[in-house]
């Protein structure tokens, strides 16, 4: 599923995969902005979401990571 997501004059597109019980695995956007070598450049992100626990009827993911995809192509994980 793709989701658009305008802010102002500005929009962005998220790409969310899910398991077959309907949680979220991981979601995609090519256009988000990071600092680089002191200029802001387009990166893409990746977030990985697993390990669900539901608490009072509401299912969250306990456990992400999120990747930044340099624009040579390096995958960085960094939080």
């Amino acid at each position: 599923m793709i989701l658009g997501i305008p802010d102002g004059d500005n929009s962005g597109k998220i790409r969310f995969s899910f398991y077959d019980v309907g949680e979220i695995v991981k979601y995609e956007s090519s256009d988000r902005y990071n600092r680089i070598d002191g200029t802001f450049q387009e990166v893409g992100s990746i977030e990985y979401r697993s390990n669900y626990k539901k608490t009072d009827d509401i299912k969250a993911p306990m456990k992400f990571t999120i990747v930044r995809v340099l624009p040579n192509g390096i995958h960085e994980e960094f939080w």
